[in-house]
This record gives structure tokens, sequence and C-alpha cells, in this order.
């Protein structure tokens, strides 16, 4: 292992880690990406790359529904980025796959609200 006068320690040892990252064939991919939170149908999210035209990228069928969309959030996503309800690796993958990803609102424990 070497160490750059240039980096020292703290850059050596994250430029290692992420050596053997690419090494293990994982993805650094990172995505500024768009959240938004529908107005009709409270606890949905749609995430998008920023700048997208939503129109070109997500169906008629899935904007309708949710009505008025409001920015709720610009993050920087990664793969290994830990949301509350799922994972960047999850929405960059819906990204490759089909250009957005649209998060639902937790399921409703009907006994868990009847017996707390």
């Amino acid at each position: 292992m070497w160490f750059s006068p240039n980096i020292g320690a703290a850059g050596a040892v994250l430029f290692c880690a992420t050596h053997a990252r690419y090494e293990q064939g994982l993805e650094l991919m990172s995505v500024i990406t768009q959240v938004y939170a529908s107005e009709r149908k409270p606890g949905f999210y749609l995430y998008v790359p920023k700048d997208t035209d939503l129109t070109d990228v997500v169906p008629a069928s899935v904007l309708q529904p949710l009505g008025t969309l409001r920015s709720a959030l610009l993050l920087l996503l990664t793969h290994d980025k830990v949301l509350a309800q799922t994972d960047g690796k999850t929405i960059l993958t819906a990204f490759e796959t089909q250009g957005f990803y649209l998060q639902l609102p937790p399921p409703v424990d009907l006994l868990e609200m009847r017996y707390s």
C-alpha cells in the first residue's frame, strides 16, 4: 500500500476502500435525485433523476392517480444510501429499468392500531 503526501492517511484509507469496492464489482454510481410528494395520496413519493421530464419517463397511468406533485426533497443517491422505507440500490435499479421509483406508504397493521 502506498500513501501520497497530497491525500494523507485518511484519504489513502478512503482510496483503498473505494478501490476494494471496484475490485468486488460493486458499482459506485451516484445520482442527484428529485423526490416528489403526491398531494392527492399521502405517503406516495415519486423518485426521479434530477431534471427529468416526468411525462417522458413516468406513464400517465401512474401520474394521474397521484394528482398534483410537489417537490419534497433533493438528494444525492448512492447504492449504499439507507432511507426510511428502502435503500439506494433499489431506487437506482428502478431508475435503470423503468426510469423512476414510486414509494408507497407503509402497510397499515389493523391489529396494531386496534390494540395499541
